[in-house]
């Protein structure tokens, strides 16, 4: 079974079933737009949060108040000891 004959068989399958051979392709359609606009969202969310990164600086750091534990029971938010200047 030569080259030109597996294609003409193929062709033969793709024609008498029009439609179905029509909603496989607008399937792998849909797909592959799928893939390249989440793909895209994705890059372009990660150039963002980059460049909020970047326009932060790199000589500012944020301290927030943390939750003390005693025995695995947690005393709530703002409870851990206080930072001085002479922990920085």
């Amino acid at each position: 079974m030569g080259f030109r004959e597996l294609v003409k068989i193929a062709w033969q399958g793709i024609l008498s079933n029009k439609l179905r051979s029509t909603l496989t392709v607008l399937g792998i359609v849909i797909g592959i737009a799928s893939v390249i606009t989440l793909m895209g969202i994705g890059e372009g969310a990660k150039k963002e949060a980059e460049k909020q990164v970047q326009s932060l600086g790199v000589n500012l750091i944020y301290v927030r108040p943390g939750a003390a534990s005693n025995a695995s029971i947690s005393q709530g938010q703002g409870t851990a000891p206080t930072l001085t200047y002479e922990d920085a």
